[in-house]
């Protein structure tokens, strides 16, 4: 009787698995659109490490909207080519390069013509002083179908306020001049301390 149970316990397990991977198949109406989304997503993300910005902005909504790492907003791809060649080029330029290697950590989802999707990056800042700065940080974008093609509408950036490279190389200066100023203090003391006992 005992293997009889188990015997139909695994058989039921076996059906339910079965009807809840073809029920997942057969709801799913969007999976071409998901193959498509995560190919933009390639092309884009290679597009940045060749900093090819015509071949980023074939994928994007005319009136796209940007959020960066560092807060500044972008409205329209012109706005985006503004703020590319404010930080990537010319003698006020910030940084002399920038990859990223991008993932998505959920499946978009789905609301009639438009996609909302989110994951993660490691992004690598080339900075023009020389310092380099890996960063992991987090995106959300929204993808809208016109015409039979998906183009991006917006795309946020952000990174952890309270532990990122930029912030631990701050606080590692702070500490050396801080230490610095201490030393400084007390080689003053010492010497004020002499002159006064010498009076």
């Amino acid at each position: 009787m005992r293997v009889t149970m188990q015997t139909l316990g695994i058989s039921c397990f076996f059906i339910l698995s079965c009807f809840n991977t073809a029920q997942a198949q057969i709801t799913d109406s969007h999976v071409d659109d998901r193959q498509q989304l995560l190919t933009i997503k390639d092309i884009i993300q290679k597009a940045i490490n060749q900093q090819d910005l015509e071949t980023i902005k074939k994928h994007l909504h005319d009136d796209v909207l940007v959020v960066f790492h560092d807060s500044e907003v972008a409205q329209g791809k012109a706005a985006l080519q503004v703020y590319y060649d404010d930080k990537m080029s010319g003698s006020s330029a910030v940084l002399s390069g920038f990859s990223t290697q991008a993932f998505v950590d959920a499946p978009a989802q789905f609301y009639e013509n438009t996609a909302l999707a989110y994951g993660h990056t490691i992004d690598q800042f080339e900075f023009a002083t020389g310092h380099v700065f890996e960063l992991k940080s987090r995106w959300s974008a929204s993808i809208e179908k016109q015409n039979n093609r998906w183009l991006v509408t917006s795309i946020h950036f952000s990174a952890n306020l309270f532990d990122n490279p930029l912030l631990n190389t701050a606080k590692d200066q702070l500490f050396l001049f801080t230490g610095l100023a201490f030393l400084i203090g007390l080689i003053l003391m010492f010497l004020i301390s002499r002159f006064w006992f010498k009076r």
